[in-house]
C-alpha cells in the first residue's frame, strides 16, 4: 500500500509541475512546431490528470485506456523534439486527413450533412490535396505508429506494454478476461466478477508508469523550449 502512494504522489508532484511548466509559456504560437511541442507537452499533461483521476476512483481499467493515448502523445513528443524532420510528418498526416475527410463528406455520409453543405468540396479538396503533396515533395510522409515507436526507440515497449493497454481499448477476449474473468485453480471454474478490483499489481503500474512518462515528457520539454 505504501508503494501505491509514493507513486501517486510522485504522479501529483509530476501533474503539478507540468501545469506550472505550461503557466510560463510565452512563445509565439503562430509558429507551427510551437504548436506541436507545447500542444502535445499539454496533452500529456492533461492525460496524466485524466489517468490520475480515474485511478483515484478505483477506475485502474479506465485509466489504462487513457495511458494508452498518453504513450502515443509522448511518443510523438519525444520523436517530434529530437528530429525536427518529424513535423513534416505530422504536417503530412494532418492534410492527409484532411482530404480523406472531405471526400468521405461528398458521399452523402448524413453524418457530414450540415458540414458539406457549408463547403465547396470539390475545391477545398483540390486545395488541401495540393498541400498534401507539397508537404510530400518536402519529405513529409506517413508512418504507422510501430514505426514511431522505432524512432523514439520505444519498439520494445509498442511490444509490450502499448498492445498489453491495447487489449483494453480494442473489444478482444483478453481484455474481457483481464477485466471480469477470473479461474479457481482448485475447482477449475471460472467466475465472472463485475466489477473487478485492480490488483496491487496494476495499481503500481498504472501510478508509477504513468509517472516515469510524466516526468520524461517534462525533461524533453524543459531541454526543447529552455525553460
Amino acid at each position: 500500500m505504501n508503494e501505491i502512494i509514493n507513486h501517486s504522489r510522485q504522479l501529483a508532484r509530476e501533474i503539478e509541475l507540468g501545469f506550472d511548466l505550461l503557466s510560463q509559456i510565452t512563445s509565439d504560437f503562430s509558429d507551427f512546431q510551437v504548436q506541436i511541442i507545447v500542444g502535445l507537452y499539454a496533452s500529456c499533461v492533461d492525460l496524466s490528470q485524466s489517468v490520475e483521476f480515474l485511478a483515484q476512483n478505483d477506475k485502474f481499467n479506465e485509466a489504462q485506456i487513457i495511458m494508452r493515448s498518453l504513450l502515443e502523445h509522448f511518443v510523438e513528443l519525444k520523436t517530434a523534439c529530437e528530429d525536427p524532420e518529424h513535423l513534416k510528418n505530422i504536417q503530412q498526416r494532418h492534410a492527409s486527413k484532411i482530404v480523406k475527410t472531405l471526400k468521405h463528406a461528398g458521399e452523402q455520409n448524413p453524418f457530414f450533412e450540415g458540414f458539406a453543405e457549408k463547403l465547396d468540396l470539390d475545391s477545398e479538396t483540390a486545395q488541401w490535396s495540393e498541400i498534401s503533396a507539397d508537404i510530400k515533395g518536402l519529405g513529409g510522409k506517413e508512418e504507422q505508429l510501430r514505426r514511431r515507436f522505432d524512432k523514439a526507440g520505444m519498439l520494445d515497449v509498442y511490444k509490450s506494454v502499448y498492445a498489453n493497454l491495447s487489449d483494453l481499448v480494442h473489444p478482444t477476449f483478453a481484455g474481457i478476461i483481464r477485466k471480469y474473468l477470473e479461474r479457481d485453480e482448485e475447482t477449475k471454474k471460472v467466475h465472472f466478477n463485475f466489477p473487478n478490483p485492480a490488483t496491487e499489481g496494476t495499481k503500481v503500474l498504472v501510478y508509477s508508469y504513468t509517472a516515469e512518462l510524466m516526468s520524461e515528457a517534462t525533461v524533453i520539454f524543459k531541454a526543447k523550449s529552455r525553460l
